[in-house]
């Protein structure tokens, strides 16, 4: 996955999932979700 073919939205939404993952220490399904309904505001 290269991240550089990513809108700048996108980017934003993985960086986001990325950081809700590190706070709970694993990643689900709920984390892409919850970083793309944030960032679509």
């Amino acid at each position: 996955m290269n991240i550089e073919h990513f809108t700048e939205k996108s980017r934003e939404a993985v960086s986001s999932a990325a950081h809700i993952a590190r706070e709970h220490n694993q990643v689900e399904v709920e984390h892409p979700l919850a970083a793309l309904l944030v960032t679509s505001r």
